[in-house]
């Protein structure tokens, strides 16, 4: 179920549409959701800083898991909400989240809790991460079929997605999805200093803006000096860093990060912690470029990047379709696979190495911003 698409420079890429793929979840180190909410409900027994609690929609009886983390006394705290698992097939995201949680009550990276208060959803996408358990791995929306991370409002809304099937499609209206509303009402609520969202399937450090790349927000320039030295000490200086439509390529209108910002928070972020091999090598020669180092990206790089921005429009869209630029990257293009792949570490080793790695990162960037 693939075949190539060329545009109009004929930059082929081609779609895939998604299959069953006998991958066993459970073999490669992740959880169920269920398994997810049973760990929460666990960890909170024994760990004295960790408050587990739902965040309910009242307009349809969603809940999303709520967890605080907090350490009563010393110094007046920064506030930090974090989120993860927004996109269903971003498994690693929410077993990122899981991760983090154990390293605050259990790990080094408890010692954040003197100076900080941590607000976390850890599964922003329940019931659509049920699907890609199931098997339908190229799913991004949620059980309606929308883009939580294309919801978040009306002020940058682009409607050319909005059909079925669509995995960019931002649904009828901004915040017309429960898993939306609670987040907003979450920023709205906390006012945090921080707020990140937590993605893969690309690798790179994003700011505000999403929705262009020809404005930018009060911040700009210090949440960038910021997020230098964590692309350096996490990535090897090989995520690129900066505003989020630049650095992935193509514009994402009502994404969370623009909203987030617009509603008052100083610094917001959305990381990109994952993706395949030959894709990191991509982002590795964007950050080497933007650094002014060698002679400027390849051609394969040229392409991949050229590729997301002009067909942005055909990038994770139809019934679960998914858009690779054949030009940059090969595959054998069996669909789950190529899904899973791009989005999620496929073993439990380098799955244990990628939520090592980023929970420390998490804590860097709550201590870093002021």
């Amino acid at each position: 179920a693939s075949g190539f698409l060329p545009d109009m420079r004929g930059l082929a890429v081609a779609v895939t549409t998604a299959v069953a793929w006998n991958i066993t979840l459970k073999d490669a180190g992740y959880h169920t959701t269920d398994e997810l909410s049973q760990a929460y409900a666990e960890l909170a027994k024994t760990c004295p800083d960790m408050k587990l609690s739902t965040r309910d929609d009242d307009a349809t009886g969603l809940s999303l898991e709520y967890v605080t983390m907090s350490r009563i006394g010393g110094e007046t705290k920064k506030k930090a909400l974090l989120v993860f698992g927004e996109h269903a097939r971003e498994l690693v995201t929410a077993e990122s989240g899981l991760h983090f949680l154990k390293q605050m009550c259990l790990g080094s990276a408890s010692k954040a809790l003197d100076k900080v208060d941590f607000h976390i959803i850890p599964n922003a996408n329940p019931e659509g991460r049920k699907k890609v358990e199931a098997g339908d791995y190229c799913k991004r929306t949620n059980e309606r079929g929308v883009d939580l991370n294309r919801n978040f409002g009306d002020s940058h809304r682009e409607s050319v997605h909005e059909k079925p099937g669509d995995q960019m499609n931002p649904g009828p209206k901004g915040f017309s999805e429960p898993e939306s509303r609670i987040v907003r009402n979450l920023i709205d609520e906390l006012r945090p200093e921080l707020y990140l969202s937590v993605h893969s399937g690309a690798y790179l450090l994003g700011a505000p803006f999403g929705y262009t790349s020809q404005e930018a927000p009060k911040h700009s320039e210090d949440m960038k000096n910021i997020l230098g030295p964590i692309s350096e000490k996490y990535c090897g200086n090989n995520c690129p860093y900066g505003a989020l439509a630049e650095m992935i390529g193509y514009n994402s209108p009502g994404c969370d990060i623009d909203y987030a910002v617009e509603a008052g928070v100083p610094y917001a972020f959305t990381w990109e912690i994952y993706t395949s091999q030959d894709a990191r090598e991509m982002y590795a020669e964007k950050a080497k470029a933007m650094r002014g180092e060698g002679e400027g990206l390849s051609m394969a790089a040229s392409l991949f990047f050229a590729g997301q921005k002009r067909l942005s429009s055909f990038v994770q869209t139809g019934k679960n379709g998914f858009l690779r630029k054949s030009g940059a990257i090969d595959t054998d293009w069996d669909d789950g696979r190529v899904c899973f792949q791009d989005f999620n570490p496929g073993d439990a080793t380098e799955l244990s190495q990628v939520l090592d790695n980023w929970s420390n990162a998490y804590v860097d960037l709550a201590a870093a911003v002021p």
